[in-house]
């Protein structure tokens, strides 16, 4: 973990806008320890993006396996956890879970991660396919390259929540496909200035526009046809506790 960190550091020293992590650490760690704040290169992390850089870090592949979670830095706050899917975007049994031990939903985007196309690092020059978390990891990173190439002038953290908003699971986000698979046209054109679940019209999504809702959920009143639309969080054509719950997992996540 002490050299994943000189790394960091020296990557943002020279002025990196981007750092992709295919690796993660839990031998010395408990679940208990997944909790944002705890591992060496989680807390690092969330200090290189706040820094300027877009970290993008590997779920893990525990999935299959005791451990089952995230490997650090994963559970950090401030960064893409990546999980895979398959071509059919469905998710990979390996592809490790969330929630972080505090409660929060990881990972936060997934990407194609069995039988992708890669580099083959043992032969120069030459392509193979692999599976793991570690390929839809720089996939995820390359994509925010590309976002921030189109908007130089955007935070990491802005980044985050344009890719995290646009992915298609982002109105109904899980412990297995975070926030969905990513779409990188629609994170480029996504629009900060129409706040997703801002019913309280404030410019902010907080725990007002929770209160309002679940308000609006016990009285049912008659709402202006743009109220309810977007009071309606997922689409369904009600204003039901799952709304609710959305607009409480985008305030705890984003």
């Amino acid at each position: 973990e002490d050299f994943y960190v000189a790394g960091l550091e020296w990557g943002e020293a020279l002025g990196a806008d981007v750092v992709s992590s295919s690796l993660g650490y839990n031998d010395w760690y408990e679940y208990e320890d997944m909790d944002g704040n705890s591992a060496t290169t989680t807390r690092a992390m969330d200090l290189v993006a706040n820094l300027g850089v877009v970290c993008v870090t590997a779920m893990g592949n525990e999935g299959d396996t005791p451990w089952y979670y995230m490997i650090a830095p994963a559970d950090a706050d401030s960064i893409l956890a990546v999980g895979a899917v398959d071509s059919s975007a469905l998710l990979a049994s390996f592809s490790s879970r969330g929630p972080t031990y505090d409660g929060r939903i990881k990972p936060e985007v997934v990407a194609r991660g069995v039988l992708t196309f890669a580099a083959y690092a043992d032969a120069p020059g030459t392509y193979t396919w692999g599976n793991g978390t570690s390929l839809s990891t720089p996939l995820v990173a390359g994509a925010a390259a590309l976002i921030l190439e189109a908007h130089p002038e955007w935070t990491p953290m802005m980044v985050r929540q344009a890719l995290m908003m646009t992915a298609d699971r982002s109105l109904a986000p899980d412990n297995e496909y975070g926030f969905g698979l990513i779409d990188v046209v629609a994170a480029m054109e996504y629009d900060f200035d129409v706040v997703p679940g801002d019913v309280t019209n404030d410019g902010l999504l907080n725990i007002s526009d929770a209160v309002l809702v679940l308000e609006w959920v016990l009285t049912q009143p008659d709402l202006e046809p743009d109220q309810f639309e977007g009071a309606d969080i997922n689409q369904d054509g009600e204003l039901n506790i799952s709304d609710i719950i959305v607009i409480i997992e985008w305030i705890l996540t984003l």
